[in-house]
Formats: structure tokens, sequence, C-alpha cells
């Protein structure tokens, strides 16, 4: 089962935003992104739209969370999202041991902290796993997933 279909998906390629309306174009986009050496992705799509009430206090619709994943130097972090938006952590059972603190301080999923080591994995195993998330839509189950609280 491919990306499942929506209205519009919402793709942010190193803090670039695209609205885009095509799941191939998407995925095109995101296998051309993840040919480059460094570079930080995240993938939304739209859900449809949310009850009246929602709407009322200014919700429009939902916004379905997918992943999100950024590497560099050899090094990375990948998190899918569920549909609360709760963030699961990829644990590789092959763990990246060795690379310089200052590469693991660029793995940050745009916060002031770098990732914590134990979510660090090499960058091919983290391209693998948002390949075969795109051909099932699934997360892959030879990674072991943490739920962040």
């Amino acid at each position: 089962m491919p990306l499942p279909k929506h209205r519009r998906y919402f793709l942010h390629i190193d803090d670039e935003p695209e609205d885009l309306d095509d799941a191939g174009l998407v995925e095109n986009r995101i296998l051309a992104a993840l040919d480059r050496s460094k570079g930080r992705l995240s993938l939304y799509a739209d859900g449809g739209d949310r009850p009246f009430w929602h709407r009322l206090f200014g919700a429009r619709i939902w916004v379905v969370g997918y992943f999100s994943v950024e590497w560099y130097n050899g090094i990375a972090a990948l998190m899918f999202l569920d549909d609360n938006m709760s963030e699961y952590r990829a644990v590789d059972r092959q763990p990246v041991l060795d690379y310089s603190q200052s590469d693991h301080n660029r793995i940050r999923f745009g916060g002031d902290e770098p990732i914590d080591r134990r979510f660090t994995m090499s960058t091919t195993r983290a391209k693998e796993a948002i390949k075969q998330f795109l051909q099932t839509s699934r997360r892959p189950s030879w990674l072991d997933y943490e739920l962040v609280e």
C-alpha cells in the first residue's frame, strides 16, 4: 500500500514548506531530498475537515503527521507520528558507534539540544526506513520505537 491519498500534503524539506496535492509528486520530492548528503524532512497531510464545533474555534482541518528525519555526515535520527501527533523515535538495533560530537550536534529536529544518542542511526538505515514507509505506509518493523512524552 503506497502513501495514503489526501487532498493535500505538507512537505518540509530543509525548512522550506511545500503544499502538494499529488502523492506521486510527494514521493518523488522525498526521494530526491534523500539523495542529499545532509537534510531535514517532514511529511504531514490534510486529514479532512474537523467537526463543526472545532471550526468554531478556528481549527479547520485535521493534520495527519507521518514522519520527520534529519541527517548529516552519515548519521541520522528518525521519528514517526501517530494519529494524535505523538512522536515515536526510532531506535536502531544496529547503532552507529563512531561519529564525532560536532556531527551529533547537528541533529536536533529544530530544538536547542542535539537528539539523544540512542536515537541516532546510520543515514543509510534512516533512508531505507523512509523508502519502506513510502511503499507500505507502515513504520518498519526492523526498528524499535520509543514514545516521547
